[in-house]
């Protein structure tokens, strides 16, 4: 027997097994491959029109290492079980294939090979900031999606549905003011506005840093204003998000209207 390179067997006409390698094919498209299985491929897969399906799950955790593929016995004989590969449907974490290394999951391949982005505007002449609402709570609504290739991302009117993973999410505004009384508290022509922001769940619950911007501008009304910013977060589970844009301490006139002059631009890119 040692002499004996391959010894195959078929079974239901349709599986080659041999001392080195296993072969897999159909002999009704091919009765005798050639050179089947190659010796170097532990697995060899013939067919015409067919290929290979990996095990597909819905991951809920990356780094449990009982679902969904039970390591745990593997892990007390210690097995070495690293390169253990799935396919992820994409409902909590990204669609793709992950393989299991150390302790968790990792994405190794991606259904497309672009960047994940969504992109967002608010049109031109909306408002972002209502007249006399002072300093209180805004969030930012008429969201208009220009662009998603994000895996379960979805927009509506003042809030973005993003998957678990983690973000880097940019902004940019050239609003103007509309309406309210003109007045200041620092000079007899220009005030400051100064604007807050951040990222919270629909439960309130804040999910970034909380940015400050101020701003000299002319007071009255036509006088327009440039904020720009970004947060870095990570979600570890679908989640709604807003974005509050407000009035901060320190604003001269905080009952002006703020109104996009152009646009409001919102870029959201997910990290692989």
């Amino acid at each position: 027997m040692k002499n004996i390179k391959y010894l195959i067997l078929t079974i239901f006409a349709g599986y080659h097994i041999s001392a080195q390698s296993v072969g897999i094919t159909n002999t009704t498209e091919d009765p005798n491959p050639v050179n089947f299985p190659v010796a170097s491929a532990s697995l060899d897969t013939h067919f015409s029109h067919r290929g290979i399906l990996i095990p597909k799950y819905d991951l809920q955790k990356l780094d449990d290492p009982t679902s969904p593929v039970d390591f745990i016995n593997d892990i007390r004989n210690n097995k070495n079980i690293d390169g253990t590969l799935i396919y992820n449907y994409g409902n909590t974490y990204e669609k793709g294939f992950f393989v299991w290394m150390k302790n968790r999951w990792y994405l190794t391949l991606h259904k497309s090979g672009r960047s994940q982005q969504l992109s967002i505007n608010i049109p031109a002449n909306t408002i972002v900031i209502p007249e006399n609402i002072g300093k209180n709570k805004n969030i930012l609504s008429s969201f208009n999606e220009i662009s998603n290739n994000i895996d379960n991302a979805s927009v509506q009117n003042n809030s973005i549905i993003l998957p678990a993973g983690k973000y880097l999410y940019k902004y940019s505004a050239d609003p103007k003011k509309t309406k309210g009384k003109s007045s200041s508290n620092y000079f007899s022509s220009r005030g400051i506005y100064s604007i807050k922001s951040y990222i919270q769940d629909t439960d309130g619950n804040i999910l970034t840093n909380i940015q400050h911007s101020s701003k000299l501008s002319n007071n009255g009304d036509g006088s327009f204003l440039f904020y720009q910013g970004f947060f870095i977060f990570e979600l570890t589970k679908p989640t709604t998000i807003q974005q509050v844009f407000q009035y901060d301490d320190g604003t001269s006139n905080p009952n002006f209207q703020l109104t996009t002059r152009t646009d409001f631009s919102i870029f959201i890119n997910r990290f692989n």
